[in-house]
C-alpha cells in the first residue's frame, strides 16, 4: 500500500507536519496511467512470450486473469475504481479513502468504499455511477493516513502514539487493521463468488466493529 502523493508526512519531535507535494493537475494525470498499468499487467500475464522471458522455468504458460480484482489507498483506491470501469477483467474494486479526482465511467462490478470523516463531495457523485453491488462505510476516529501502512510502520518504530493522534487518529491501530482485513476479505470473497453479501456487509452485525458506520448500500 502506498500513501497518497497528495501530501508528504514529516515527523518531528512532538509534532506532525503535512505539506503539499505536487500540483493537483499532476496528480490527476497519474490516474489514467495507473489504470493503464493494471490492464498492461493483465495483458502480460496472458502473454506467453512475456512469461517465458520473465519466468523461463514456468515455460509458455499464461496465468489465469479471470479472478482478478483491485484495491488501493488514496489515489490508488480511485485508480482501482477507474481501472475497473475501463477493464471488465477486473471483477471488483475497493477504494480506501481516496478522493475521486476523476469520476469513473459507469461500471457493473462490485465496489467497496471505505472513508474517514464521511469522505467528500466527490464520493456521492461517483456513487451514482456504480451500477453493481456497492457499499460505502465510514470508520470513526481515523484520518486519511490510518488507512495506509504508516500506522504499522510507526507502531513498529515505537513512538508515543498519543503524539501521533493528529496524523493517525485515535482508533486502536490493531482494531483498524482488523477492520480493513475483515471488510476487504468479505468483499473480495463475494466478488469472486459472484454474489456479494453476508451479515457483516449487510449491516447485520452492528456490535462487531463499533467504529464502522454504513453510509450507503446498494444493489445487494
Amino acid at each position: 500500500m502506498a500513501t497518497s502523493p497528495l501530501s508528504i508526512d514529516v515527523l518531528t519531535v512532538g509534532s506532525v507536519k503535512m505539506r503539499e507535494r505536487a500540483e493537483l493537475a499532476a496528480i490527476v494525470s497519474q490516474i489514467p496511467l495507473r489504470a493503464a498499468d493494471a490492464s498492461f499487467v493483465l495483458d502480460q500475464l496472458r502473454n506467453t512470450t512475456a512469461m517465458v522471458s520473465l519466468l523461463p522455468h514456468r515455460g509458455p504458460r499464461p496465468f489465469r486473469t479471470d479472478r482478478v480484482a483491485m484495491l488501493g489507498h488514496s489515489l490508488g483506491g480511485v485508480s482501482a475504481v477507474i481501472a475497473a470501469s475501463q477493464d471488465p477483467r477486473l471483477r471488483g474494486a475497493i477504494n480506501w479513502d481516496g478522493t475521486f479526482l476523476e469520476i469513473p465511467s459507469p461500471l457493473p462490478q462490485p465496489v467497496l468504499l471505505m472513508s474517514h470523516g464521511m469522505a467528500d463531495a466527490s464520493w456521492p457523485a461517483a456513487w451514482l455511477l456504480l451500477k453493481g453491488p456497492k457499499l460505502w462505510v465510514d470508520v470513526a476516529n481515523t484520518t486519511h493516513e490510518t488507512f495506509s501502512d504508516v500506522p504499522t510502520l510507526l507502531q513498529a518504530a515505537g513512538p508515543d502514539k498519543a503524539a501521533l493522534a493528529v496524523l493517525l487518529g485515535t482508533i486502536d491501530l490493531g482494531e483498524m487493521v482488523r477492520i480493513l482485513v475483515v471488510y476487504t476479505t468479505a468483499w473480495m470473497e463475494g466478488v469472486f463468488r459472484g454474489e456479494v453479501g453476508g451479515l457483516l456487509l449487510e449491516g447485520q452485525e452492528p456490535g462487531r466493529f463499533l467504529e464502522v458506520l454504513i453510509v450507503m448500500k446498494g444493489n445487494f
